[in-house]
């Protein structure tokens, strides 16, 4: 790859990073667990806390963050594949469920709340499945080499 970010972002207007979202979505959960503590599980506020870490990570797809870095005025990043897929369809591929599953032992069920949860925080037009072969050329192609960035900004492990 001849550039590398230098930001991850999340959106144009206001100009946020992907981590100053994600940053304010963690006050919130702080916030919801604070006026509220007894409205979920011990479990459940594990499973959220998950999801508020991984919701967005998708957004790292160079389509995505090209949008935002047009509308921006910065160069744009490399990108093979063209087709726009929701990021956070995408945002599943990089939970680390082995490492999570090691600590917190999740049930199936629980790994498939969590998932689920993630892939479906945005009502899409688009169907999951009818996309699933534009994201397996997205993984082919090396939405990989973006993990060090992922994980470097967000302070996450990153699978």
């Amino acid at each position: 790859m001849s550039f590398i970010a230098d930001k991850l972002y999340a959106k144009s207007n206001p100009i946020e990073t992907l981590k100053e979202h994600t940053d304010q979505l963690i006050e919130n959960y702080h916030l919801l667990r604070r006026n509220y503590p007894h409205i979920l599980s011990q479990r459940l506020w594990d499973l959220l806390w998950l999801a508020v870490l991984y919701h967005d990570t998708g957004k790292v797809y160079p389509v995505f963050q090209n949008v935002i870095r047009k509308k921006l005025g910065l160069p744009l990043l490399p990108t093979i594949h063209q087709e726009q897929i929701p990021h956070n369809y995408l945002s599943v591929l990089f939970v680390p469920l082995n490492e999570i599953q090691r600590e917190k032992n999740l049930t199936r069920e629980e790994e498939k709340v969590l998932l689920q949860a993630i892939a479906y925080h945005h009502e899409r037009k688009k169907d999951v499945q009818s996309l699933k072969g534009d994201i397996i050329q997205v993984i082919e192609q090396g939405l990989n080499q973006w993990i060090p960035m992922l994980e470097r900004e967000m302070g996450i492990p990153i699978a």
